[in-house]
C-alpha cells in the first residue's frame, strides 16, 4: 500500500508534461483553481495552486493516506499532500502534489505528520481552525474517527459532505508570503455502500419523465442554482412554468428577507405564459409587497440610527461605506448592535404601505416575526450570534432564542431567527433584535464580522401549508 504506483498520465493528456496542462488551465481561469464542490477559507492574493484532478482524473478514488506539515515557530498549516485509492482496483494507488515549501520534509523549521486511514475509512468532514491561513487541518471519517494536525489559533471551521458522499480529490492554495497554506478545496463523491443515512434515493427519479422528482430536487437547491438549470438544461427547463416550483420559489424568495432575492421568480416569471402563472405571480408580489422590512436603516447610510450600541468591544464597531456598498464591521472585541420596538410603534408608522392590509391579516391568524441580517467575515476569522427576544404588555419575556455562527465565509450570507405567534398566545408588545461579532484572530482594528441587510418583518401565516412552508424555509 505504501508503495505509490505510477498514474498513466500521457493516455490522459498527450504527450506534454502534466505541468503544462496544468498551467495552461490556471492561467486561462485568471488565476481561480479549477472548479471544486466545495472550499475551506480564501487566498491571500500571492498563492501558489496545486489541484490533484491533474492527477487522478478518473474519479472513482479515495484519500487512503495523507501528510500535514505545520510551522514550529507558530503552528500554522504550511503543507498538505493527499495519497488516493482506485475504490475498485485497491492495488493502484496515486501520491498527490506535494504542496508547500521545497523543503518542508528536509528543514526542520517544520514539523510534519502523517495519517493512513482503515481499508473502509472515508473522509466525511473537514474539522480544524483557520483565520487568515489554515491554522489546523483535521478530518473526521465514516467511522467517527478524528484526525488533525496545527495549532489553536484562529477560529473553528467545520464543513461535512452531503449524506452518502465523501471528500477527495483535493486543491489548494499556498502563500509564499505567509509560508502557509491559505486555502483548500475538495471534491464530493458518492460512497460505495449506503451507510444508512444515504439520501440519494431521492434523486434516483428519470427527470425527463417524472415531474415529482424535480420538484423534490427544488428543496436541495438554492433560488440562484434553480434558475441556473432552467438556463442550462432543456429537461430542467421543462418545469419552469410548474405552478407547485413557482409557489416554492416565491414563499422562499419572500421569507428569506434577502432584498434581490425577488428578482430570481421575475427571470423565470418573465419566460412562461402569463396565463399560466397570472395567479402565481399575482399571489407573490402581492405578499412582497405586503411583507416589508421595519428596520429603516439595515445598512448603517444613516449611520447607527435606530440601533444602540450594547457592547463595543476592540476597537468597536465601525460602518464601511463605498458608493455601491454599506455595512457595519466590527473588531477583535464581542461588538452588538440592539434594534428595538414596540408593535404600536410599527403599526403608527404612516411611511409604511399596506399596513392596514397587514394588520387585519394577523388579527385574523397566525404570524410570524423574522429576525435577520447578511453576515460574513473579512479574512481574519469571524464569529457572530443573532438573539431575539419577544416582550409581553409589560416587558416580561414571552419568548427568546440566540444563534451562536461560527461557519462565517468572506461571501454574505443570510442567517435568520423566528417567532411563531398562534392564537390565543399572549400578545407581542416589543420586539428586541441583537446582531453581534468579531473577528477570531484578535487583529487590531476592524477585521472582525460584517452584517448588513438587517430585516425584521412580520409574516401573516393563513392556513397549515403556509405554516409548513415557512419552517422549511426559515433556518
Amino acid at each position: 500500500m505504501e508503495q505509490v504506483k505510477n498514474h498513466q498520465e500521457h493516455s490522459l493528456l498527450g504527450r506534454k508534461p502534466l505541468e503544462y496542462y496544468q498551467n495552461k488551465i490556471m492561467k486561462e481561469k485568471k488565476g481561480d483553481i479549477w472548479c471544486k464542490d466545495q472550499r475551506i477559507n480564501y487566498p491571500v492574493g500571492d498563492e501558489l495552486q496545486f489541484d490533484d484532478f491533474f492527477k487522478i482524473t478518473n474519479k472513482n478514488y479515495r484519500i487512503f493516506k495523507f501528510t500535514v506539515g505545520k510551522r514550529v515557530e507558530n503552528s500554522y498549516i504550511c503543507g498538505l499532500q493527499f495519497h488516493y485509492q482506485n475504490i475498485q482496483n485497491p492495488d493502484e494507488v496515486v501520491q498527490g502534489f506535494a504542496f508547500g515549501p521545497n523543503d518542508l520534509f528536509t528543514n526542520n523549521k517544520y514539523q510534519t505528520k502523517s495519517f493512513t486511514l482503515q481499508d473502509d475509512e472515508f473522509i466525511v468532514e473537514m474539522k480544524g481552525r483557520k483565520g487568515m491561513i489554515i491554522d489546523c487541518f483535521g478530518v473526521v471519517t465514516n467511522k467517527g474517527n478524528e484526525y488533525s494536525f496545527g495549532g489553536t489559533g484562529g477560529g473553528e471551521y467545520s464543513q461535512k459532505a452531503p449524506k452518502g458522499y465523501h471528500f477527495t480529490c483535493m486543491g489548494g492554495y499556498f502563500s509564499p508570503g505567509w509560508d502557509s497554506i491559505s486555502s483548500f478545496t475538495m471534491e464530493v463523491r458518492e460512497l460505495p455502500f449506503d451507510d444508512g443515512e444515504n439520501q440519494r434515493r431521492l434523486h434516483s427519479y428519470s427527470l425527463k419523465s417524472y415531474k415529482p422528482a424535480f420538484r423534490k430536487l427544488v428543496d436541495f437547491l438554492t433560488t440562484s442554482e434553480v434558475t441556473k438549470l432552467f438556463r442550462l438544461n432543456k429537461d430542467f427547463a421543462r418545469f419552469r412554468h410548474d405552478d407547485y416550483v413557482l409557489t416554492k420559489i416565491g414563499c422562499r424568495c419572500i421569507y428569506s428577507g434577502v432584498p434581490k432575492s425577488i428578482k430570481y421568480i421575475k427571470k423565470m416569471i418573465k419566460y412562461c405564459p402569463q396565463d399560466e402563472v397570472a395567479n402565481v405571480y399575482e399571489k407573490i408580489m402581492n405578499y412582497f409587497n405586503l411583507i416589508q422590512n421595519f428596520v429603516s436603516n439595515p445598512d448603517g447610510r444613516s449611520e447607527y440610527e435606530g440601533f444602540q450600541k450594547v457592547q463595543n468591544g476592540g476597537d468597536g464597531i465601525t460602518i464601511q461605506k463605498s458608493e455601491k456598498d454599506c455595512n457595519f464591521i466590527t473588531s477583535y472585541g464581542w461588538c452588538t448592535l440592539k434594534w428595538s420596538k414596540s408593535l404600536k410603534e410599527i403599526f403608527s408608522d404612516k411611511s409604511k404601505y399596506n399596513l392596514e392590509l397587514l394588520i387585519g391579516k394577523i388579527q385574523s391568524g397566525n404570524y410570524a416575526i423574522v429576525a435577520g441580517a447578511q453576515i460574513c467575515e473579512t479574512g481574519f476569522g469571524g464569529e457572530a450570534s443573532l438573539k431575539i427576544e419577544i416582550l409581553g404588555e409589560d416587558e416580561n419575556v414571552l419568548f427568546q432564542f440566540k444563534r451562536d455562527i461560527k461557519d462565517l465565509t468572506r461571501e454574505y450570507k443570510f442567517y435568520n431567527l423566528k417567532y411563531i405567534h398562534s392564537w390565543p398566545d399572549k400578545v407581542p408588545h416589543k420586539i428586541n433584535f441583537y446582531i453581534s461579532g468579531k473577528d477570531t484572530c484578535f487583529w487590531a482594528g476592524h477585521y472582525g464580522a460584517k452584517f448588513k441587510s438587517i430585516t425584521v418583518k412580520i409574516i401573516p401565516i393563513e392556513d397549515e401549508q403556509e405554516k409548513v412552508l415557512f419552517e422549511k424555509y426559515i433556518n
